[in-house]
């Protein structure tokens, strides 16, 4: 599609035509598919992850300003949502593994004693994380806190939020590694 076709498709669905946006998206499908399924082995998650890519930039279309740039534009967004993905999957790894920590899966009465062992254990490591890094982790995990609101809370850049949680969770998992849990 040249540039002069494009510009006049964004401008027209900027503007709120679908049938201008559907255009866009018919274009720019396979190139953001394929985009994608280099990077995730999951033909379905990255269909997925393509989706979501088209119906984040509809939204933001607005902010678009070369036109020209369609094809960037869509790549970045979808390379974000898939740094986003990749993020929130090692979150819920580590946030399993800490749920297992405290949750015992049998009922025998060494379990029980096991359990209490991890969880001391857990308390202990978490009293040698520094201050900020512990609250952070803590804000995160337990008490279900925004990386934004912390940022705000704590009156840091979100960038040192995100620094001092990824700090406690690499301190917490060596001492975890370090005791086989």
């Amino acid at each position: 599609m040249d540039s002069q076709k494009l510009t006049e498709l964004v401008e027209a669905a900027k503007r709120g035509d679908r049938d201008s946006l559907g255009q866009i998206v018919v274009e720019f499908t396979p190139s953001i598919r394929n985009f994608l399924r280099r990077q995730v082995p999951d033909f379905n998650n990255a269909d997925d992850l393509t989706q979501e890519t088209f119906i984040r930039a509809m939204c933001k279309l607005h902010q678009l300003q070369n036109p020209a740039r369609m094809g960037s534009w869509l790549r970045t967004i979808a390379w974000r949502i898939l740094c986003s993905a990749a993020i929130e999957k090692k979150q819920m790894k580590l946030l399993a593994g800490l749920e297992d920590l405290l949750v015992g899966s049998s009922a025998e009465p060494i379990s029980f004693v096991l359990q209490k062992e991890r969880e001391d254990a857990l308390h202990s490591f978490m009293l040698d994380i520094p201050k900020e890094d512990r609250e952070v982790l803590q804000l995160h995990y337990f008490g279900h806190v925004s990386l934004k609101k912390m940022a705000k809370k704590f009156e840091v850049p979100i960038g040192t939020i995100k620094r001092r949680l990824y700090a406690a969770r690499q301190k917490l998992k060596k001492q975890m590694e370090a005791l086989n849990l």
